[in-house]
């Protein structure tokens, strides 16, 4: 159950000390793994909702604490920022475990980190024959701002080069006397 404190929602404060934005970015920061940036992002929630939920913030599910977060508007633009980097940080690493899932190897620290590494992983899923591989990478392509048109002639091209154009076909045969009509 939950107690509301008053009728306005209180706001978790604006000062970067009261959410200790150095502490949560460095943990953000230094932590490449899933569960990591989820406890990151789960800590800035709590701090956004300790008042309001009081007793129960530990007992809230994090989708229904960022959802309540959200359309209260508690958060203050720091508890925001932080919460925006964390879901990009967790939907880079769904990624890069997607494409491990079609069959790439992706070292998932470079690519949520290093935008010449992502744009060659992209490249080379594009290259694929497969119809889902290439519709991954356009969607990745303009998730990160890339020209689309360059995904798909890497496709385009990889796909000449896989098979070689087909031989000219013969040349009609002739029949004796047909230049005489």
């Amino acid at each position: 159950m939950r107690r509301s404190s008053s009728a306005t929602p209180p706001s978790c404060g604006t000062t970067p000390t009261s959410l200790n934005l150095p502490r949560y970015g460095l943990l953000l920061s230094s932590n490449n793994t899933d569960t990591g940036v989820s406890c990151a992002l789960y800590a800035s929630l709590i701090k956004c909702n300790a008042a309001e939920l009081r007793d129960n913030a530990y007992f809230t599910k994090p989708a229904e604490m960022a959802r309540d977060t959200l359309s209260r508007g508690s958060a203050s633009e720091e508890q925001l920022e932080m919460i925006r980097r964390c879901v990009a940080r967790l939907t880079g690493m769904g990624e890069v475990d997607a494409l491990r899932a079609l069959g790439y190897s992706v070292n998932g620290l470079l690519f949520n980190a290093d935008s010449d590494y992502r744009q060659e992983v992209i490249y080379r899923v594009a290259r694929s024959p497969e119809k889902e591989h290439v519709e991954r990478a356009v969607s990745l392509a303009q998730k990160y701002s890339m020209d689309v048109l360059d995904v798909w002639l890497q496709h385009a091209g990889a796909a000449l080069c896989a098979s070689p154009p087909a031989p000219p076909a013969p040349p009609p045969e002739l029949t004796p006397a047909a230049h005489k009509r």
